[in-house]
């Protein structure tokens, strides 16, 4: 290969540089990526090549770099040594790089054809191309040349046509079309410049579509849908009757490539049909398209043996509630037993039940989910679902469709055991209960089981108990977890016995002790506080501290007593959370017990007495005695004694805080650091002197520069922004591209140039920080792009917001794409809410933003009316694929404002619109709505407008 290929974005930064450009270039791919080209081709404005990037990112026009004129666009010594050449000679195309209908940058190609030129520079193909794509070169010379039998000639003739054709050359085209249709050259050619070619070729295309011909009318069909041009519409639905199969099929695609509402009742005629050839691509087109008004219409074909994979998929996607009882109807049918007069030999090629049946679940908890997910309604297909089972009450499923799913689930794999598992938990009855507790075995469900069976409460803990003997200690483990859930008494005994089990098992039957509240565990319990497990003493202590019995008190005071440091520590710990009275003095003497991690823990536990005075002491006499802890301790009781400074107030903390900062050991002066932070954070700028704050200040601009751990420098970069210390800008900037300690000086750095940057001061430094986040934002490195992302949130920049919004559309990296639409909704602006709904344009982003926007509050709290109006202004967006994700939000909204927004789209001018509107308006219930309905119903010229509204009204 003698291609190489590179990406930019619309300002010219490169985004990719595949490794055979690095290797043909010489510029490793980290060297490239991030950078802009003017910097990687420096006389690239010089040579006019700069023009020629922002036609394509501007115009969509195609740009071709002739090796003859241009020579090259990367210089670069030739892959092998030539004489004739000093610079590697490229042959470049410049193409558009788009989403969707979205100009988002370009894709350039470069090949090296050095050594041909060398080889063929008395003539040869190249020089026939250049004759080709000469200026001067005839039409018919350029149209003589898509028959060549040189694929570069005909790539040159291609794109000389492309740019330069006029109307009389396109006649020519299609005469050629007619004529060489056979001609694979000349056909995948002329095909090319039908579809890129911005003159009109659509009336001759269609005149082709009715040609005698029939590869002529496949053709035709074909590029009418990779134009993507609506106007084609009507002639390619004619199409759905032509005699040939294969266009039919072909007039299908094209219909789903131009998601061709018009043609939803034809293409579900076709799907009705006999036809498989047909049936199974309309099913995909009718996805494709994703009008959901026609989905109870096909509930039937489930029946076909070769369609009811497709159907189950469509249901589930395009699906509502009301296909619901037909879907279970479907299930209860198939499980009936065969009629006795029936003579018919079984069909061995039938598909198994178990099979059809796992693909109708699916689609049932697709629905389900999409429903629980947009408009938290996912009990109302559980109600839908039990009544249409017929059991009596309800929740009991009927015999016969019991047996059927629960043999489904032998076989089942992934989401169909997921989608079995959710089903069946709707229903109650010994048999599915049974299963379902025995699913506890299987991992990729476990969780899923544990949700379901401890909403049936305790007359299930008798099977629950059961799995605390299974082989599996992963599966014991999951049953404590339920029965802690489900929170039965008569699960003590067992759950007391599994204490003394491997610790992994132990903490989880604590944990569940804790849930169940049962006094029965608690001496169990307390032979805990010593074990030399520290999971389970803290499992031990968590269940006590729930359980709360009346004997605590008096039984922790013997513990602090205890010969054994681990119950006296655990005492501590109990003692410090209850503030016990009774208490405080044994607890105060472990200050001084001659175990560390006893002293350590009573460090810990000294600020949670908030009443000291009721024990005769200060908080200053309290503070005090960390500040001696601090001088005279081990590393470790040093440690918790900064933590604990945390809790006391600035004006108490802040010295011996300070004299921490500069202790020996590293995790003293993090803690120190950090309880700055936690310290600071209670008491506003006003209850602290600017003195105080200042010497704050220069204490940890001395560790940010000097001390040697990394964690305290990044706890005292993160204090800095926490500040507002504008001082320290130029230190944060430069420690912004730092890659010590796995890059967390660096992010840390980052996070405080934006809480610098959120306030609302502008001087010399807050530009020079934000000139930093802005640069970390275009990071090569997408780690560090999302941690940037974080730390800009409060920012109110809008150059920040210009950077998010292009990461939103731009963004390869799933996490820093997520990030970065978060970041947009967090904002909450008005410019933030209309990039967001501008973004839903790009089919990657559609969902995401519309969660967003639904979903997640800003930042700013402001009146969810504000942000209904900022959203309501895509409902007047000039694309209506916005205006539908517009409908979406403010359905998914469920406030009285949104919906009289959604109702007013009733009016919208664009069919796809209404129906958007109409559909929404179903799932709300709007009793206002009826009035308008009724009359979409009757007169709108949309069918699938008309269906929806009778829907809607059960007309």
């Amino acid at each position: 290969m003698t291609i190489g290929i590179f990406t930019t974005d619309t300002e010219g930064i490169v985004r990719s540089w595949d490794d055979r450009l690095a290797a043909m270039t010489r510029i490793p791919e980290a060297a490239a990526r991030g950078r802009e080209l003017s910097e990687l081709i420096p006389d690239l404005e010089a040579r006019g090549l700069g023009d020629r990037f922002r036609r394509v990112w501007s115009e969509g026009t195609v740009e071709t770099l002739s090796p003859l004129f241009h020579r090259y666009l990367i210089p670069c010594p030739p892959a092998i040594a030539s004489s004739g050449f000093e610079y590697m000679q490229q042959k470049v195309t410049i193409a558009p790089l788009q989403e969707d209908t979205r100009i988002v940058g370009a894709i350039v190609t470069v090949e090296d054809v050095t050594e041909r030129l060398e080889r063929e520079r008395q003539g040869g193909s190249e020089a026939s191309a250049e004759a080709v794509k000469a200026p001067a070169a005839e039409a018919k010379t350029r149209l003589a040349a898509l028959g060549d039998d040189r694929w570069d000639v005909r790539r040159a003739a291609v794109d000389s046509l492309v740019r330069e054709s006029d109307s009389d050359t396109m006649v020519e085209l299609l005469r050629s079309l007619r004529a060489e249709h056979a001609n694979p050259s000349v056909l995948n050619s002329i095909l090319q410049v039908l579809v890129l070619s911005n003159l009109d070729p659509l009336p001759a295309l269609i005149e082709c579509l009715r040609d005698p011909e029939v590869d002529l009318r496949i053709y035709a069909a074909l590029t009418l849908g990779d134009r993507r041009d609506p106007r084609g519409i009507p002639a390619l639905i004619e199409a759905l009757d032509d005699p040939d199969a294969n266009v039919r099929y072909h007039a299908i695609d094209a219909l789903k490539m131009l998601k061709a509402r018009e043609a939803v009742e034809s293409i579900a005629a076709i799907a009705e049909s006999e036809d498989f050839f047909l049936a199974f691509p309309a099913l995909e087109a009718l996805i494709r398209i994703g009008d959901g008004t026609i989905a109870p219409r096909l509930v039937p074909l489930l029946d076909r043996e070769l369609l009811y994979p497709t159907t189950a998929q469509l249901l589930g996607t395009l699906g509502d509630a009301s296909v619901v009882p037909p879907m279970v109807a479907t299930i209860r049918r198939w499980c009936e037993p065969p009629s006795e007069s029936s003579t018919a030999p079984p069909d061995s090629l039938a598909p198994p039940l178990s099979e059809r049946l796992r693909a109708v679940v699916g689609a049932i908890a697709a629905i389900y989910r999409r429903y629980d997910k947009n408009y938290r309604e996912g009990s109302y297909i559980v109600e839908l679902t039990r009544h249409a089972f017929g059991g009596d009450p309800p929740a009991l499923m009927p015999p016969r469709e019991c047996e059927a799913l629960l043999c489904a689930i032998s076989g089942a794999t992934g989401s169909e055991l997921s989608d079995l598992v959710l089903l069946l938990g709707w229903f109650q009855g010994e048999a599915i209960e049974t299963v379902l507790v025995e699913l506890l075995n299987e991992p990729s469900v476990r969780n899923q089981v544990l949700y379901t069976i401890s909403r049936y409460g305790r007359r299930i803990c008798e099977k629950v108990l059961e799995q605390l003997e299974a082989p599996s200690s992963s599966t014991r483990k999951a049953a404590a977890i339920a029965l802690g859930r489900i929170g039965d008494p008569r699960a003590v005994g067992p759950l007391t016995e599994l204490l003394h089990a491997e610790p992994d098992l132990g903490v989880a039957a604590a944990n569940a002790l804790a849930q169940i509240g049962d006094a029965q565990a608690f001496e169990s319990l307390l032979e805990l506080l010593g074990h030399p497990e520290a999971s389970l003493r803290l499992a031990a202590i968590g269940a006590l501290n729930s359980l709360g019995h009346p004997d605590l008190s008096a039984r922790i005071f013997d513990c602090l007593g205890n010969f054994d440091p681990y119950v006296r520590e655990s005492a501590v710990k109990i003692a410090g959370y209850f503030a016990f009275p009774n208490c405080f003095d044994r607890l105060f003497a472990c200050l001084t017990d001659p175990h560390e991690r006893v002293r350590r823990a009573a460090i810990e536990q000294l600020p949670l007495f908030e009443d000291l005075g009721h024990f005769g002491q200060t908080l200053p006499h309290a503070c005090e005695i960390l500040r001696q802890a601090l001088r005279e301790e081990t590393p470790p009781v040093r440690a918790a004694a900064a933590h604990s400074l945390g809790h006391f107030p600035w004006s108490l903390a802040f010295e011996p805080l300070r004299e921490a900062l500069d202790d020996e050991d590293p995790w003293v002066r993090y803690y120190a650091v950090r309880s700055l932070i936690k310290s600071a954070k209670h008491h506003t700028r006003g209850d602290r002197t600017t003195a105080i704050d200042g010497e704050a200040i220069a204490v940890l601009l001395d560790r940010v520069q000097h001390d040697p751990a990394n964690p305290v420098r990044a706890a005292s970069a993160e204090a800095l922004g926490h500040f507002g210390a504008v001082e320290a800008v130029p230190l944060l900037v430069s420690l912004s591209d730092s890659e010590e300690g796995d890059g967390d000086v660096a992010r840390a750095a980052v996070q405080a140039l934006g809480e610098i940057l959120s306030e609302p001061e502008s001087n010399e430094e807050t530009e020079e920080a934000l000139a930093a986040l802005l640069k970390v934002l275009r990071s090569r490195d997408p780690q560090r792009r999302l941690h940037a992302i974080r730390a800009s949130v409060d920012c109110p920049n809008p150059e920040i917001e210009k950077v998010l919004r292009w990461q939103a559309a731009t963004e390869n990296d799933p996490m820093v794409f997520l990030a970065a639409i978060d970041a947009l909704s967090r904002r909450g602006t008005d410019s933030a809410i209309a990039t967001l709904i501008e973004l839903t344009l790009e089919s990657r982003c559609r969902e995401a933003c519309i969660d967003a926007l639904a979903h997640r509050e800003p930042r700013d709290c402001r009146p969810l009316e504000r942000r209904i109006a900022a959203i309501a202004q895509g409902l007047s967006h000039r694309h209506p694929e916005a205006r539908r994700a517009t409908i979406e939000v403010l359905a998914r909204l469920k406030h009285p404002e949104a919906s009289a927004l959604v109702l007013s789209a009733l009016e919208d001018g664009d069919a796809s619109v209404r129906l958007s509107a109409t559909v929404a308006l179903g799932h709300l219930g709007n009793p206002c709505a009826e009035t308008k309905l009724a009359h979409l119903a009757r007169h709108d010229p949309d069918i699938g407008v008309r269906r929806a509204a009778q829907k809607i009204l059960q007309y």
